[in-house]
């Protein structure tokens, strides 16, 4: 699944958590797996009707239909995949269907779990 990962374009956090400074960051924007993990996370919570997990199939309802498709950007920053002449393009760019860059793409709610 697709998640912002940018710390630049983040979510938006108010931080009151200061034990070492004493003084809160107040507002601040993460991004990055720490920010997309808990919320891929909290939507499979949500979504509440997975009981038993048999491979990327019973993950998703209908992949087709319940998600927006990312089909351009790559994770070239994250991995040279030039320096890997075997690996697969799905890897390291974004296309039709999976991919390793955005996954399945974005979503359209908790229907699509």
């Amino acid at each position: 699944m697709s998640a912002d990962a940018d710390p630049n374009t983040g979510l938006a956090v108010y931080d009151t958590y200061a034990p070492s400074s004493g003084t809160p960051n107040d507002w601040i924007v993460v991004g990055g797996t720490s920010a997309s993990a808990p919320y891929i996370g909290g939507l499979f919570a949500r979504a509440g009707h997975l009981t038993r997990v048999d491979g990327p199939n019973t993950l998703y309802a209908d992949p087709a239909t319940d998600f927006t498709d990312i089909t351009s950007g790559n994770n070239e920053a994250l991995l040279d995949c030039s320096a890997y002449p075997g690996i697969s393009s799905k890897l390291c760019n974004a296309g039709k269907g999976w991919d390793g860059p955005t996954g399945l793409g974005i979503p359209h709610g908790l229907a699509a779990f």
